[in-house]
């Protein structure tokens, strides 16, 4: 009886042959040292060499396919590890020990997939994992200092103009086949198509690699595709989705020893069967919980309450002792970041930016700071003249929803709402809750509403 892992090495390195050029271990590695050396310099002889040892790596043919659905990615337990990829005799074969590697799994994407454990997972923001009705977005990123670029996952919302599009990579070529994953392209689709390793020429940056789903004949014929027993993309359009590297958006390499891991990742993606993703409700997809209104004076600043002075905005503020507050000198920008993570920002206004009134502010006003007359222009565009507002600064409130939880300064005229301010003729600041990506806490909100009241003019 055939062991599949030995017909699946030599699919493997059949297909290797074909792109391998005519080069000797020994020029193998010197090309690969002159790489490391300088990862800007992409010629097409090193990136056919890095594809033919990619070739070699060992994909496995079932990664957990019963693992537990985590809403987080959290190391794989020991006795569900994926093998690590042997060695062969050949001089070229690169071992990927994939022991330690998280996976991955969320209810808001169809697949799951692995990756190192010194690689870092952005993007999954509020209870729906990032998605929004545009869509989602995963970005797995390298260690710090790595040059291998990052790897995206996308996926559809709920909206006409899709997130996801065939049309990203040109003239898409088959890497190596992925035992056991097929999937779907078209909406007509009756039978479950393979789905490959496939690559695509990024200009002189070299190779971007990533899933695509195959034709009758065997080519390449869509990058993006779903997963599933059956055909999602009649009714499911947040089912399709593109799982790849995208060079010339965000930069680094895919050639290279370190990034061999990377067509590890792609190739461990295996369809989600928990995947169930939160559907909008009347138009919205709520991705943060609502929060129960925060009452203005719960919370005074007392004695342990540190002071941050704003010179150039003409104003200081109250804040308790464990925010701790960080300063960006290029951005003319401060952050309070409570315990939780949570940040409230002051941010002074730049040139060349603009800073126009919301007419859809869904803010409801909580009260005013009277030991700060502010003034702000009311415009909502270029074309209308300014509209002067003044008076105390109000402390506005919104609920999570579509956004974070949030309570800012602001000031307003009917449906206008300005939260740019100017203290006594100083520069314009911003003053407001940003999450990123979480509420507060119901003691933090409170925390907040304290602070923008303790504002004051200097």
């Amino acid at each position: 009886m055939t062991d599949p892992m030995d017909e699946w090495r030599r699919r493997l390195q059949d297909a290797a042959e074909a792109f391998r050029p005519d080069l000797d271990a020994a020029e193998l590695a010197a090309t690969s040292r002159k790489r490391r050396r300088n990862a800007g310099i992409a010629g097409g002889l090193v990136g056919v060499a890095a594809v033919a040892v990619a070739l070699t790596l060992l994909v496995p043919t079932m990664l957990r396919p019963n693992a537990p659905v985590l809403a987080t990615p959290l190391p794989v337990p020991s006795a569900s590890t994926t093998p690590s990829t042997s060695s062969t005799s050949s001089s070229d074969t690169i071992t990927v020990p994939m022991d330690g590697w998280k996976h991955f799994a969320s209810k808001e994407y169809p697949i799951t997939f692995d990756f190192p454990k010194d690689w870092v997972l952005s993007g999954l923001i509020g209870r729906t994992a990032g998605c929004s009705m545009s869509g989602c977005q995963l970005t797995l990123s390298p260690p710090k200092g790595s040059s291998v670029t990052p790897v995206v996952l996308n996926r559809n919302g709920f909206e006409a103009n899709d997130n996801v599009t065939d049309g990203f990579y040109s003239s898409p070529e088959m890497v190596a086949a992925i035992p056991g994953l097929t999937g779907w392209a078209r909406v007509a689709d009756g039978t479950a198509r393979p789905i490959v390793l496939a690559r695509s020429r990024a200009g002189a940056h070299g190779w971007d690699y990533f899933l695509a789903a195959t034709s009758d004949d065997g080519s390449v014929e869509s990058t993006a595709i779903a997963v599933g027993d059956a055909n999602p993309l009649g009714d499911r359009r947040e089912a399709l989705f593109s799982f790849g590297t995208a060079l010339d958006n965000l930069g680094g390499t895919t050639s290279g020893e370190q990034a061999q891991a990377l067509l590890m990742i792609l190739a461990s993606a295996r369809p989600n069967p928990d995947y169930h993703p939160t559907m909008p409700v009347n138009g919205v997809l709520a991705q943060f919980d609502s929060m129960k209104t925060p009452v203005l004076g719960a919370v005074a600043p007392d004695a342990s309450w540190r002071t941050l002075t704003v010179d150039a905005a003409g104003i200081r503020l109250r804040y308790p002792d464990d925010w701790k507050v960080s300063h960006d000198a290029e951005q003319e920008e401060w952050t309070l970041a409570a315990p939780s993570g949570y940040q409230l920002r002051v941010g002074l206004a730049r040139d060349g930016d603009e800073y126009f009134a919301d007419e859809s502010d869904s803010s409801v006003v909580l009260g005013t700071v009277a030991a700060a007359p502010a003034t702000a222009d009311a415009a909502t565009d270029f074309n209308q003249p300014v509209v002067t507002l003044s008076g105390p600064a109000e402390i506005r409130w919104r609920n999570g929803g579509t956004d974070v939880a949030s309570a800012y300064l602001a000031l307003s005229r009917d449906s206008r709402v300005q939260d740019l301010l100017h203290f006594g003729g100083h520069r314009g600041v911003q003053l407001g809750g940003v999450g990123p990506g979480i509420n507060p806490t119901a003691a933090e909100l409170d925390q907040l509403v304290a602070i923008l009241a303790s504002v004051t003019t200097s």
